[in-house]
This record gives structure tokens, C-alpha cells and sequence, in this order.
């Protein structure tokens, strides 16, 4: 069973975490929280894939590493905010998001809050014969953040 709580209900806005707790309804024994629903035709197409599942944490307003995906890499923000840097554009999540990441594209991502850490969980679909994740030393282009 899906339930649907209203998504002011899963994030608590004091320490922006996702509620993932204490959401079944009386009566109810189970039940699942859908937090990505979409067609996707970016998966990889080989025989083999890896997959990997990560959590990623990182301090207030730290960044991490220029880099790109070679498979498809999608996330779920457990607390706290993410701003994804790519070439052309920001992306903005917070607690309680879900969101994927393009192939091949470099881009780094930060952690804009002033006190809170930013929590996630990713799952990694990449082809068996290539790294998941592959940083590059500088950014993609003059200019970018």
C-alpha cells in the first residue's frame, strides 16, 4: 500500500529532516512512501550493471569534487539542502526531494545551509566495467560555479 502523506508532514522545518517514521495510519500495518515516480530512459544498456546505494554527507556550506556520473545516479535528500552547480544551471533540493542526475554532465554540488549537514541516500545504475562516480580536477567551463 502507498500512503500519501501531505509533504508538509515529512519534513520537519526546524532541522529540515525527512520524516521516514511514523507515518502509518491506525489500522494500517505497512506501507510505502513513493518518493520518485518517473520514465527514465537514461539506464545503462549493457548486460551487466553495477549497482551501488551511498549515503552522502556533507558540513554547512562545504562543496565537494568537480565530477560526473557514468551511469544514472539518483538521490534521495534525507535532511538539510543541496545545490547541484552544473554548467548551464543550479538545481535546488531539500529534505523530503528526490532527484536524478545526468549522465555524463560534470557539475559539483553544495551545502548552502549555515548550521544544518546535508544528509542523502543514492542508488548508482552504472555499466560493470566503469567507475560510478569519476572526479575531474577543474570545473567544465570559465565561469561555472
Amino acid at each position: 500500500m502507498y500512503l500519501t502523506p501531505d509533504p508538509a508532514d515529512l519534513v520537519d522545518p526546524q532541522d529540515l529532516t525527512l520524516r521516514i517514521a511514523g507515518l502509518l495510519p491506525d489500522g494500517i500495518p505497512f506501507g510505502r512512501v513513493r518518493h520518485l515516480n518517473e520514465i527514465y530512459e537514461h539506464l545503462p544498456r549493457d548486460p551487466q550493471v553495477r549497482i551501488e546505494m551511498t549515503t552522502v554527507e556533507f558540513a554547512p556550506k562545504e562543496f565537494n569534487s568537480y565530477h560526473f556520473h557514468n551511469g544514472t545516479a539518483i538521490y534521495l535528500v534525507l535532511q538539510g539542502q543541496i545545490e547541484i552547480h552544473f554548467p548551464d544551471t543550479v538545481k535546488y533540493y531539500t529534505a523530503g526531494d528526490s532527484y536524478i542526475e545526468p549522465v555524463g554532465v560534470v557539475h559539483r554540488a553544495c551545502n548552502p545551509h549555515h548550521d544544518i549537514p546535508l544528509t542523502a541516500v543514492g542508488v548508482q545504475i552504472t555499466p560493470a566495467d566503469r567507475e560510478a562516480i569519476v572526479t575531474v580536477g577543474e570545473p567544465p567551463s570559465p565561469g561555472a560555479s
